[in-house]
């Protein structure tokens, strides 16, 4: 099935989110619509059954999530969803994902399989054409969390005594209510370790390790601030090492949330011409600048990106990217509009020179509600894409294509 699907059915009695930006996969856009944002402390079990018809095929859909929410991290979640589409022949896709997080150290295992999924059309290049299949391990570590002026005092206790000098005087609460107030976190480090899978063969085919590490990260009630974020993402095709100077996200500027960052992106890929150096090599400013206005009938949001990737299978892109997204909700409706325009530049091993090419496109998904636990739901998507031919590797240009379904869908939450 393709689109947004069943979580209109719970949001429509919600406030809405932030309209956000294009799901990469299209059994992405149905799982997370569903699966809604929960309040902490509570122990959450959700389900749902569809049955419809996309611009292919006919099919049906099961799935279900339990999670218990906390005020940091999921302390525990697990589900997954079966698809079946129905043509000439029948095709099968899944999902299963889950993860566990320590609390009192922000410590978090999580592990995600995705099989035989497709990309949306409006998807920045990076996946396969046609069906993926990967599975994702994640670490996530906070070692240090606290309101800031706590773990100011510890940071300053600790140096004291690693100096051998006495311990500092305590703040008086009047001191410590004129400091800001949100949490400091140091050293955040997220780790992700990619397996893609041979459709035909069923062995492993390639790989990819992502590292994220934020050494001061300020997060307040509106807004978060990350300095000197930097990482890296490698396998044996290439590498990629990117850092943010400094990136502010969703600064609430009157009724606007406003993000900026600034920073470089270096990628490389094929065998090594020198010792150092790859055959592909490119280095860019990364960037981003976005604009969102959240509301409970009316969200939308503006976004403008520049960035290097490095691909799994051994290229990079430079790629430049606006996106816009549109959500309005009422009583028992609710209409989404995603769009995007990109620039891309690909860097292939063994190419001559860089492809270059446009893409872009929109989706429109309307769901509305038909009684407390039935909703029916239309999604279509256009767009000039990488993923309209069914073509695996790098081996096709960008052409125009549709992907739209509807569906009718039962859903339980408790």
């Amino acid at each position: 099935m393709h689109g947004r699907t069943l979580g209109s059915l719970v949001a429509l009695s919600l406030s809405a989110a932030a309209a956000q930006a294009e799901p990469v996969t299209q059994e992405a856009a149905a799982r997370d619509s569903w699966l809604l944002p929960t309040g902490a402390g509570r122990l959450h079990a959700r389900g749902f059954a569809q049955l419809g018809a996309d611009v292919v095929e006919g099919g049906a859909a099961i799935g279900g999530e339990v999670s218990y929410a906390g005020p940091r991290c999921d302390y525990l979640r697990a589900g997954g969803q079966l698809r079946l589409g129905v043509n000439d022949t029948a095709r099968v896709s899944a999902e299963q994902w889950a993860s566990v997080c320590v609390p009192v150290i922000t410590m978090e295992f999580g592990h995600h399989l995705e099989w035989d999924v497709r990309p949306s059309l409006l998807a920045p290049l990076g996946q396969r054409a046609g069906l993926n299949r990967r599975e994702t391990l994640r670490f996530h570590w906070q070692p240090l969390r606290g309101p800031l002026p706590r773990v100011l005092a510890a940071v300053e206790r600790g140096e004291a005594a690693k100096q051998g000098l006495p311990q500092p005087r305590a703040r008086t609460a009047a001191e410590e209510a004129r400091l800001p107030q949100g949490e400091l976190i140091i050293f955040d480090i997220d780790v992700q370790h990619t397996i893609l899978w041979d459709a035909s063969t069923m062995a492993p085919a390639t790989w990819l390790e992502r590292v994220e590490a934020v050494p001061f990260r300020y997060a307040h009630d509106r807004f978060t601030l990350d300095i000197g974020a930097g990482g890296g993402e490698f396998n044996d095709a290439g590498s990629l090492v990117h850092a943010w100077a400094v990136k502010l996200e969703d600064l609430g500027v009157g009724p606007i949330d406003v993000t900026a960052g600034i920073g470089i992106a270096s990628g490389s890929a094929g065998p090594f011409v020198e010792q150092y150096t790859r055959e592909v090599d490119v280095t860019s400013p990364r960037a981003v600048v976005g604009l969102a206005l959240p509301g409970e009938r009316v969200a939308a949001s503006l976004r403008a990106t520049r960035d290097v990737a490095l691909a799994p299978d051994g290229y990079v892109t430079l790629d430049s990217r606006l996106a816009a997204a549109l959500a309005v909700t009422s009583a028992t409706t609710r209409v989404t509009l995603d769009a995007t325009l990109g620039r891309t530049e690909v860097h292939v091993p063994g190419m001559p020179a860089a492809t270059r090419a446009t893409t872009g496109g929109g989706a429109l998904a309307i769901a509305h509600r038909l009684s407390p636990r039935l909703t029916a739901s239309a999604r279509f998507e256009l767009a000039r894409s990488f993923y309209a031919a069914d073509v695996l590797g790098f081996a096709a240009a960008p052409r125009w294509g549709v992907t739209g379904f509807a569906v009718l869908e039962a859903a339980i939450a408790r």
